[in-house]
């Protein structure tokens, strides 16, 4: 969740192998059963509904990046496998027997402490040197909030690109960007990503605003329920001022910033609507920590 994939893609999109493909494969989702045939590819008759030749991922990405994630639920058989392709840089389809070469980068990641998978006898340790050539970690969101505008602007453009729309059809405001890097994000990139495109979805016009903006997890403000009832202006107003407090783990003098009022004015709506500030913002830092946890 905090954006291994992204940041292996980048990697791939910066490097001399940018032409070539970018190959993902989440381990942990592949039975060892299936690592052959996935990473090898097969050829014709090699089993039981082999009906056609089909290349494998190693194949695909030749020239470019193979992206191993969750490296750490490897078997040791399927270890053994792939360090042999690392050092041959060769391998065979399943049910072939012509070698080819190939001629890629790996990228691996984990979540998981490898070194101590090595000396629990769950991680090859030659393999281990092979892929820890360097390493990089990789903090949640909320502690690289310098990434949150770029990385937004990027899930933007995905958006658009996505609609059928031009890359720049969307941007955001100021005060949105302020209030997307204030956020604790315990969702990690997912929820960025998942946010930002609501946004661009109910944004009426080009420009995405703080008021377009909703987060999964920011509590719900205590609106008392009017049916089919639109809110008055006072009702939106109290709600828009604490969804702002909550983003902001009510940081007044950040969220006076973003509303673009004063400390003093904010401190008044506070005392005006009966917020109460000290118990909002534990109840947001308690669920945050909740769901950072699950």
């Amino acid at each position: 969740g905090s954006g291994k994939e992204l940041v292996a893609r980048m990697i791939h999109e910066l490097s001399r192998r940018q032409t070539a493909k970018f190959q993902a494969v989440n381990c942990a989702a592949l039975p060892d059963t299936l690592f052959e045939s996935e990473i090898f590819g097969y050829e014709k008759g090699a089993f039981t509904g082999a009906h056609d030749r089909k290349p494998g991922r190693l194949e695909l990405a030749n020239e470019g990046t193979l992206f191993l994630d969750e490296i750490g639920d490897m078997s040791i058989v399927a270890q053994a496998k792939l360090l042999r392709v690392l050092e041959e840089r060769r391998f065979e389809r399943l049910g072939g027997n012509r070698s080819i070469h190939v001629d890629f980068r790996l990228i691996s990641a984990t979540n998981r402490p490898l070194d101590q998978f090595v000396r629990d006898g769950r991680f090859r340790e030659d393999l281990y040197y092979r892929v820890n050539a360097f390493s990089i970690r990789l903090p949640s969101l909320r502690e690289r909030q310098v990434d949150i505008p770029v990385l937004g602007n990027r899930f933007l453009a995905r958006y658009c690109a996505a609609n059928g729309l031009p890359l720049d059809a969307k941007t955001f405001a100021r005060e949105a960007i302020d209030l997307l890097t204030a956020y604790h994000w315990p969702g990690n990139i997912r929820e960025l990503e998942s946010t930002v495109s609501r946004a661009a979805l109910s944004a009426p016009g080009r420009t995405i605003r703080a008021a377009d903006i909703e987060f999964l997890h920011a509590s719900e403000p205590p609106v008392e329920d009017t049916g089919e009832r639109l809110p008055s202006l006072r009702e939106a107003e109290r709600a828009h001022i604490v969804r702002i407090l909550d983003a902001c783990s009510w940081n007044k003098k950040e969220a006076a910033r973003i509303l673009e009022i004063s400390r003093g004015t904010l401190y008044r709506k506070i005392l005006e609507f009966g917020l109460e500030p000290q118990a909002h913002g534990t109840q947001s830092r308690n669920r945050a920590r909740r769901l950072t946890a699950s």
